[in-house]
């Protein structure tokens, strides 16, 4: 079972590997909300809530990205290889929006999954990037490594 503690450690590892590139990052998803939760604890604001909400996440973190960094291809380049570095590997049929790093236990026990989401669609209009009801995929491939071991 993936933890929060696990969904930290990954988004530091990759924050780590793309310290020097321009590529910004935003977490969105159940693990964005833990964050923000977190972050709104320590800052002690004011909220509605009398009782925090338990932290829930999932197996993933939600990779936002800037609508430009799929425009242009070759900056993925470096986030492609943040993540091979990292041992992620494609997901199957979701190759260019997926990525899953085993865990100790293979990849079905205990891997970190990685969604790469961007948008507006209405950014994409006029350039090359494919943009319909799945998320918009680059032109070219935007990793490519071998399928995950069973």
């Amino acid at each position: 079972m993936i933890t929060i503690p696990d969904l930290q450690t990954a988004l530091l590892d990759l924050l780590h590997e793309v310290r020097d590139t321009e590529i910004k990052l935003i977490i969105g998803g159940g693990f964005g909300i833990y964050l923000k939760t977190e972050h709104v604890r320590r800052l002690g604001a004011r909220t509605l809530f009398l009782d925090w909400p338990e932290a829930r996440s999932t197996i993933d973190l939600d990779l936002f990205l800037r609508p430009e960094l799929l425009i242009q291809p070759e900056n993925l380049r470096q986030l492609a290889e943040a993540l091979k570095r990292l041992d992620y590997r494609v997901v199957p049929g979701a190759e260019k929006y997926q990525f899953v790093k085993p865990g100790p236990g293979g990849v079905q026990a205990g891997s970190v999954k990685i969604d790469i989401l961007t948008g507006p669609q209405s950014s994409f209009e006029g350039t090359r990037v494919r943009v319909d009801a799945r998320p918009p995929r680059p032109a070219q491939p935007f990793c490519r490594h071998s399928r995950p071991s069973r």
